[in-house]
């Protein structure tokens, strides 16, 4: 059981490194354009704050550290707990999975090549929305399964 709470852990706190080194180099790229931060309109590339993967970051960084109180808690605290972070990663897999469809959609639909931080891509396969979206898929598997460990344990 130990070992899947720290799976989970793991892939909870990889997700959270992937967000935030996106999101600091979607910031360096808007300050280098931009010279601030605070400009919402009329930008060369979008506002990092205006982007998913800035909401994403944090989704990640709340649920590494809720799994790692789980990791830590007792058996009544994982039994409630767990099913708590199995919504938060199904939330954030909805989310990060309808960001990236909508990638999709402008690529191959509006004929608009640029990703979800805003810069030009090749493919909407190769976007931090995709990557994102299938640790979020795989942090909610992870999530499922020891969600269902802890109520076989507690009965």
């Amino acid at each position: 059981m130990k070992r899947l709470l720290q799976l989970q852990s793991f892939i909870f706190g990889s997700g959270t490194i992937f967000a935030y080194y996106t999101v600091f180099a979607d910031f360096s790229r808007f300050y280098g354009f931009e010279g601030t931060f605070f400009k919402f309109t009329g930008c060369v590339v979008p506002n990092p704050l205006l982007t998913p993967c800035f909401y994403g970051a944090f989704a990640f960084l709340f649920g590494f550290v809720w799994s790692l109180f789980i990791l830590r808690g007792g058996e009544a605290f994982r039994t409630k707990h767990q099913l708590y972070l199995m919504l938060l990663g199904l939330a954030g897999t909805i989310f990060a999975w309808g960001n990236t469809a909508y990638g999709f959609y402008k690529f191959y639909v509006l004929n608009n090549n640029t990703g979800c931080s805003g810069v030009p891509t090749e493919s909407p396969f190769f976007t931090p929305c995709m990557v994102g979206a299938i640790i979020f898929a795989v942090a909610f598997a992870v999530t499922v399964f020891a969600r269902r460990k802890t109520r076989l344990t507690s009965t």
